[in-house]
């Protein structure tokens, strides 16, 4: 079975509206954010962090807004509580079905992707793979470039 493993990297999407394809292919009405949710054709899920760039791009860890909290305080509060508040996802668990789009929504200053892996595994920074007790990196997630 096939997972997906969210990795650094980004997503953009916008919220005004998306176009719907019929089972052929083709473009439909365009419909909202909401309309799509209400609809059950979409799942959402949003990214949530505090990054400070100048020391997240200096560990190879992409991120673009102003201020936060530096690389070195998110790794020392990782390693005291095992989490940090302002980098989460909502909600915390997702279920989908086949057929049904994922929405994600960066409201954060680090950048991310969706991969999709064979077997879950670390991803491609050595210091959070070790403090998430993923030390062996997925194989699909060694040689990705940094967004």
């Amino acid at each position: 079975m096939q997972q997906l493993l969210l990795l650094a990297a980004t997503i953009v999407l916008s919220a005004s509206g998306l176009t719907a394809c019929d089972d052929a292919g083709r473009p439909t009405a365009p419909v909202t954010v909401s309309q799509a949710l209400a609809r059950g054709e979409e799942r959402l899920a949003t990214m949530m962090d505090g990054c400070e760039p100048q020391s997240f791009n200096a560990a190879d860890v992409s991120c673009s807004r102003s201020g936060g909290v530096t690389f070195q305080r998110f790794l020392d509060l990782l390693r005291k509580h095992q989490t940090v508040g302002a980098w989460r996802f909502s909600p915390g668990t997702l279920n989908a079905r086949v057929g049904q789009t994922l929405r994600a929504v960066n409201q954060g200053g680090e950048v991310h992707t969706f991969t999709e892996v064979q077997e879950f595994g670390g991803g491609r920074v050595e210091v959070l793979n070790t403090l998430s007790g993923n030390p062996v990196p997925a194989p699909e997630c060694r040689n990705l470039a940094q967004g």
